[in-house]
Protein backbone atom coordinates (compact mmCIF):
# COMPACT_ATOMS: atom_id res chain seq x y z
CA UNK A 1 0.00 0.00 0.00
CA UNK A 2 1.55 3.70 -1.11
CA UNK A 3 1.73 6.21 1.57
CA UNK A 4 1.19 9.40 0.31
CA UNK A 5 1.19 12.68 1.87
CA UNK A 6 -0.72 16.12 0.83
CA UNK A 7 1.48 19.22 2.19
CA UNK A 8 -0.68 22.72 1.61
CA UNK A 9 -2.52 25.53 3.12
CA UNK A 10 -5.55 25.22 1.16
CA UNK A 11 -7.61 22.81 2.67
CA UNK A 12 -10.17 23.14 -0.59
CA UNK A 13 -7.46 22.02 -3.10
CA UNK A 14 -5.49 19.47 -0.34
CA UNK A 15 -9.13 17.88 -0.04
CA UNK A 16 -9.59 17.63 -3.57
CA UNK A 17 -6.16 15.77 -4.34
CA UNK A 18 -6.91 13.22 -1.43
CA UNK A 19 -10.39 12.65 -2.81
CA UNK A 20 -9.02 12.14 -6.56
CA UNK A 21 -6.43 9.97 -5.48
CA UNK A 22 -8.28 7.74 -2.77
CA UNK A 23 -10.80 7.26 -5.36
CA UNK A 24 -8.41 6.21 -8.38
CA UNK A 25 -6.77 3.14 -6.57
CA UNK A 26 -8.11 2.02 -3.31
CA UNK A 27 -4.38 0.71 -2.46
CA UNK A 28 -2.99 4.24 -1.17
CA UNK A 29 -3.10 5.53 1.77
CA UNK A 30 -3.95 9.46 1.44
CA UNK A 31 -2.81 11.50 4.71
CA UNK A 32 -3.44 15.88 4.82
CA UNK A 33 -1.67 18.20 6.35
CA UNK A 34 -1.29 21.93 6.48
CA UNK A 35 2.12 23.39 5.66
CA UNK A 36 3.38 23.70 9.38
CA UNK A 37 1.96 20.16 10.40
CA UNK A 38 4.06 18.56 12.59
CA UNK A 39 1.96 15.43 12.56
CA UNK A 40 3.73 14.66 9.00
CA UNK A 41 6.62 13.73 10.43
CA UNK A 42 5.61 10.66 12.42
CA UNK A 43 5.28 8.42 9.17
CA UNK A 44 6.99 7.25 6.43
CA UNK A 45 5.78 8.24 2.84
CA UNK A 46 6.11 7.03 -0.27
CA UNK A 47 5.05 10.02 -2.06
CA UNK A 48 5.03 13.44 -0.68
CA UNK A 49 2.75 16.04 -2.69
CA UNK A 50 3.45 19.62 -2.54
CA UNK A 51 0.84 22.20 -3.48
CA UNK A 52 2.45 25.44 -4.43
CA UNK A 53 6.33 26.68 -4.25
CA UNK A 54 6.34 29.11 -1.29
CA UNK A 55 6.64 26.64 1.58
CA UNK A 56 9.79 25.18 -0.03
CA UNK A 57 10.89 28.30 -0.97
CA UNK A 58 10.22 30.26 2.46
CA UNK A 59 11.90 27.05 4.19
CA UNK A 60 8.69 26.62 6.13
CA UNK A 61 8.60 22.55 4.82
CA UNK A 62 11.99 21.33 4.30
CA UNK A 63 12.64 17.84 2.78
CA UNK A 64 15.00 16.34 4.60
CA UNK A 65 12.01 16.87 7.55
CA UNK A 66 9.81 14.23 5.32
CA UNK A 67 9.72 10.67 6.96
CA UNK A 68 12.11 8.11 5.83
CA UNK A 69 12.20 4.45 5.32
CA UNK A 70 15.86 3.69 6.08
CA UNK A 71 18.04 5.92 3.54
CA UNK A 72 15.36 5.88 1.31
CA UNK A 73 14.03 9.66 0.60
CA UNK A 74 10.13 9.38 -0.47
CA UNK A 75 9.36 10.94 -4.16
CA UNK A 76 8.68 14.59 -3.81
CA UNK A 77 6.20 16.11 -6.54
CA UNK A 78 5.73 20.07 -6.40
CA UNK A 79 2.41 20.79 -8.18
CA UNK A 80 2.33 24.92 -8.67
CA UNK A 81 1.08 27.23 -11.08
CA UNK A 82 3.96 28.05 -13.36
CA UNK A 83 7.35 29.73 -12.44
CA UNK A 84 10.51 30.63 -13.88
CA UNK A 85 12.96 28.10 -14.77
CA UNK A 86 15.34 29.13 -11.95
CA UNK A 87 12.68 28.85 -9.49
CA UNK A 88 12.06 25.25 -10.85
CA UNK A 89 15.59 24.32 -11.16
CA UNK A 90 16.24 25.23 -7.39
CA UNK A 91 13.16 23.28 -6.48
CA UNK A 92 14.89 20.02 -8.29
CA UNK A 93 18.20 20.59 -7.21
CA UNK A 94 16.54 20.55 -3.81
CA UNK A 95 15.67 17.14 -4.37
CA UNK A 96 12.35 17.61 -5.98
CA UNK A 97 11.18 14.27 -8.17
CA UNK A 98 9.12 16.29 -10.24
CA UNK A 99 7.51 19.64 -10.85
CA UNK A 100 4.28 19.91 -12.69
CA UNK A 101 1.83 22.69 -13.05
CA UNK A 102 -1.67 23.87 -12.79
CA UNK A 103 -4.19 22.79 -14.97
CA UNK A 104 -3.16 19.23 -13.93
CA UNK A 105 -4.39 16.23 -15.39
CA UNK A 106 -4.77 13.74 -12.67
CA UNK A 107 -4.10 10.60 -14.35
CA UNK A 108 -0.62 11.77 -15.08
CA UNK A 109 0.24 12.22 -11.42
CA UNK A 110 -1.70 8.60 -10.47
CA UNK A 111 0.84 7.37 -12.95
CA UNK A 112 4.42 8.95 -11.79
CA UNK A 113 2.75 8.20 -8.46
CA UNK A 114 2.41 4.17 -9.14
CA UNK A 115 5.55 4.07 -11.46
Amino acid sequence: MKQIAIISADESLRRIFAVALESADEQMSVWEFDIFGEAMLERCYDVVIVLGVSPLLSGRFSLDKVGRRADIRPKVYVVSWQHGEQTVMGLLECGVAQYMTFPLNINRLLLKIMG
